[in-house]
């Protein structure tokens, strides 16, 4: 027993490893504001059940507001490692992801659980995977479909939108805007409110899960739900380097909850957010809200269909991309 070394009493647990070991803190930068419920009813209850599953090997904090980057850098700058994981939009980066795009088409998927599954599968297969070099992809996802809102105009129909300026944050977002006869002006969601306040823009075509955290009810009040509009697409990623550091056991947490299970999760969370912050918006005095009537709805199609034929010329690849997405948009739509 003498001659053991010291390494060899550890393994064989005559000498205990430290069970107090400080865990691993990694940040995890939330760009919207803290009260968000994306954050709230999303990534905290995410955060939590990842730092349990680790065995006291992590430590993930949410880090929420534009202390580590705003949704125009936080992805850079999570492959700089400025930040370990963020959450952002794909919006405001333009062409970096147009496969991605595919989860902006008008009229493919039904709800936010359908898109974020497919967004994920499509990723999966390898079919948008080039867009994502240097980081690693927890999670891809949907936010509820676009509605338009404004403050002076009652939109019912596409006349109504002839030369109203729209704020959007997303090129496709900007495209349906185009198609139906107003006039895109990106932005970023936090900018929207002083934008409509000062009438810079007549409305946005932003989804309802933005509403609540940046306050647009307020300088709203004619609301157009438009069914299997594309919400935005956005994502959850993490530095290579801080995952490849981290424990074995904190690695696995992570691992066992990302891909289609956290992507779905997604899904479903902002199916729940978006009815939320609409049913609030309905409690407000003055707020008028409308559905296109089914012949509007037949003249929105056969506006916006060009789009996806656009769609599929422009995008290398993308004949197989839309088919893969929709495949697995109709096997999530039969799950019973």
């Amino acid at each position: 027993m003498k001659s053991m070394t010291l390494a060899g009493l550890v393994l064989v647990g005559l000498i205990p490893v430290a069970a107090d070991a400080a865990p691993a803190s990694i940040k995890f930068a939330f760009p919207a504001p803290p009260r968000s419920l994306v954050n709230k009813w999303s990534f905290a209850p995410w955060v939590k059940e990842v730092n349990a599953a680790s065995g006291g090997t992590l430590a993930i904090k949410i880090i929420a507001g534009p202390t580590l980057g705003n949704f125009r850098n936080i992805y850079p700058r999570t492959i700089k490692g400025v930040t370990d994981i963020s959450f952002g939009v794909h919006g405001p980066m333009g062409k970096q992801f147009r496969k991605t795009s595919v989860g902006l088409l008008p009229y493919e998927s039904n709800n936010t659980l359908e898109a974020a599954a497919a967004l994920w599968s499509v990723y999966e297969q390898g079919l948008i995977a080039d867009e994502y070099k240097g980081v690693k992809v927890l999670g891809l996802f949907n936010f509820p479909h676009s509605a338009l809102h404004s403050k002076g105009t009652n939109i019912k129909s596409a006349k109504d939108l002839k030369g109203m300026k729209i704020a959007v944050n997303a090129p496709m977002n900007a495209r349906i805007v185009v198609a139906l006869g107003g006039t895109p002006v990106t932005m970023t969601p936090p900018q929207v409110y002083q934008s409509a306040s000062r009438g810079l823009v007549n409305g946005f075509l932003i989804a309802w899960t933005a509403v609540g955290p940046f306050k647009l009810a307020e300088v709203s009040k004619y609301h157009l739900d438009v069914d299997s509009f594309g919400g935005g697409t956005a994502f959850v990623v993490m530095n290579p380097k801080s995952f490849a550091g981290l424990p074995a056991q904190a690695r696995k947490a992570i691992d066992d909850r990302s891909g289609m299970i956290f992507s779905r999760r997604l899904g479903k969370s902002n199916i729940k957010i978006g009815g939320f912050f609409r049913g609030l918006t309905t409690k407000k005095k003055g707020h008028v809200f409308n559905r296109l009537s089914a012949s509007e709805t037949a003249s929105w199609k056969k506006k916006l269909a060009p789009l996806t034929a656009d769609w599929l010329k422009r995008v290398p690849n993308g004949a197989n991309i839309l088919k893969a997405y929709r495949a697995t948009v109709l096997k999530v739509r039969a799950e019973k």
